[in-house]
């Protein structure tokens, strides 16, 4: 699947070709993305891993940020787009809402789990495109080196 990346028109010179396939995952559905990597976890488990690793979706913001980087990140983030995640979040999005909301004042915690249980359940498409607006506010922190990922333990 690597050799499909490579060498194409629009290949990226600098860009290793598992880094061009985790900004594609990075930008699909979370279905999609799951589909593929466990299909590559059962034909190359090395390939699996080495694209991992280059992925940064909603539910690693436990794993790889720290919890002085929330301050950072709220201004990236909109009040709307919070509320949507909170009142959607499912599995592990779940522990990456309350990771974010742990680090944020406990006032304005409550005050936005309070806000969020006076919605509808957000449906999946609009918590996703919430979450997507919100990893995509760190990759550009992080981008700009406002922010640093903590390093996957090996």
């Amino acid at each position: 699947i690597a050799e499909t990346f490579q060498d194409g028109p629009d290949a990226d010179a600098g860009e290793p070709p598992t880094t061009r396939m985790g900004n594609i995952l990075n930008a699909s559905r979370s279905a999609t993305r799951d589909m593929i990597l466990e299909g590559l976890d059962s034909s190359d488990p090395d390939l699996a891993r080495e694209v991992r690793d280059t992925i940064f979706t909603f539910a690693d913001i436990p794993e790889k940020l720290k919890p002085q980087d929330i301050a950072k990140i709220q201004s990236e983030v909109t009040r709307e787009d919070l509320l949507v995640i909170i009142s959607g979040a499912q599995g592990d999005d779940t522990a990456a809402i309350d990771f974010y909301l742990s680090n944020i004042s406990q006032r304005l915690a409550e005050n936005l789990r309070e806000e969020a249980s006076e919605f509808d359940a957000a449906t999946e498409e609009e918590t996703e495109t919430a979450m997507l607006k919100v990893v995509n506010g760190i990759r550009a922190l992080e981008s700009s080196g406002s922010i640093k990922f903590i390093a996957p333990e090996t």
